[in-house]
């Protein structure tokens, strides 16, 4: 069976088979009903190796058009140096777009790394809008920016310094919204530029989250210094100084509720521990009070009863200290002058021994109605004796 080429032809039953060896098409295919293939199917290839074989892009458009395989960078050796830029097919274009890249870095403590990045190419005044970042995996870069070259948008990862190691890297996913939604199929490309000379309107959206080749985590920061770093807190937190320091938020969840950090032992987990505790309304008797006098609790408990327990140092907001067991200082205790006060007593009865002072000084009162030779308590002092 011979058709005419150059007509239409609808196999039918006219073929006594019903089946073609090949059949090679210099246009377009309609298929007008189902299409059943039991061998591969390639597209843009002549020899697929699955089911659908594709070589391209492809697209699922809809009210939001969903593009995948856009652009690729192959890297053949062990130290690239420089910035990995990927070139978007249009300028400013009012898009409000996601895009997924993928890639996998030959080197210790890198291996597979994901970003993702959002943003709206706003054309009326030309710039970058509402963008994010986010960097899953530990790629060599830390800093992902969007940018413009004098005709395009463009995504730059890393800087003139980042070195790769055989990189692989693939823009995986684009999504379109609303305006321009068409049109990015094609058109990408990917290199590794050493200069960014000409680039312009760069911005830099923050990384929340970044996990360095230690295993090390850093929020708000990508500049890790411990195995947790919480970077430069940026927002405000009520009552601490306007310049903002780094800090961990802990809020109970209710009003006069606690919060702690607690440490525990490993082989008595729940008898034995330390914690650090905030009492939103102090119940410590003698600290403060209950209407919102906060109070700050250093705590000891070596078990959950008995000798040991609860052994709490407590400073409330007025900057006074509560111990509750005896307060034992072991060691010497200096003072850099001396301590002077015109409140404080000795109780009657009180006998010190084997206690060697360099000096004492007891200074006049000027009692009420007295004269300044008569002493508050109206008590003697019987004996003063050292040894």
């Amino acid at each position: 069976l011979i058709p005419n080429l150059n007509d239409a032809w609808d196999l039918g039953q006219t073929s006594p088979d019903k089946r073609w060896q090949d059949l090679y098409l210099s246009d377009n295919l309609f298929v007008g009903g189902d299409a059943n293939v039991t061998g591969n199917l390639g597209i843009g290839t002549a020899a697929p190796d699955t089911k659908l074989h594709i070589v391209g892009s492809t697209l699922n458009s809809g009210l939001i058009n969903h593009y995948r395989n856009l652009t690729e960078y192959n890297g053949g050796s062990s130290s690239i140096t420089g910035t990995l830029k990927i070139t978007m097919p249009k300028t400013w274009s009012n898009t409000m777009m996601q895009i997924k890249i993928s890639g996998y870095n030959y080197s210790a403590g890198n291996g597979a790394w994901e970003v993702v990045i959002g943003g709206y190419n706003y054309a009326t005044t030309p710039g970058w809008y509402n963008y994010t970042a986010e960097i899953n995996g530990t790629p060599p870069f830390t800093q992902v920016r969007l940018a413009h070259d004098g005709a395009k948008n463009i995504i730059l990862l890393g800087d003139t310094t980042t070195v790769w190691a055989y990189p692989k890297v693939v823009v995986t996913d684009f999504i379109a919204g609303h305006l321009a939604i068409t049109g990015w199929g094609s058109g990408w490309s990917t290199s590794i530029i050493t200069s960014e000379t000409g680039i312009a309107q760069i911005v830099t959206p923050a990384i929340k989250t970044y996990v360095n080749a230690s295993g090390n985590v850093g929020i708000g920061t990508t500049n890790i210094r411990s195995k947790l770093d919480l970077g430069q807190f940026n927002g405000t937190i009520t009552d601490l100084p306007s310049t903002y320091i780094p800090a961990i938020r802990l809020q109970p969840s209710t009003s006069g509720g606690t919060t702690a950090i607690l440490f525990e032992s490993k082989v008595n987990a729940g008898s034995d521990m330390a914690a650090i505790e905030w009492y939103d309304d102090n119940p410590y008797t003698g600290v403060g009070g209950t209407n919102e006098q906060g109070a700050l609790v250093l705590t000891t408990e070596n078990d959950t009863s008995g000798s040991g327990y609860n052994d709490d140092v407590v400073l409330d907001p007025s900057g006074r200290v509560y111990v509750t067991s005896n307060a034992e200082i072991v060691g010497t205790v200096t003072a850099a002058a001396y301590y002077y006060s015109s409140d404080v007593s000795l109780k009657e009865s009180r006998e010190i021994t084997k206690t060697r002072w360099s000096r004492v000084y007891l200074e006049k009162y000027w009692g009420e109605g007295c004269g300044p030779y008569c002493t508050r308590s109206g008590k003697n002092i019987s004996r003063l004796r050292s040894y």
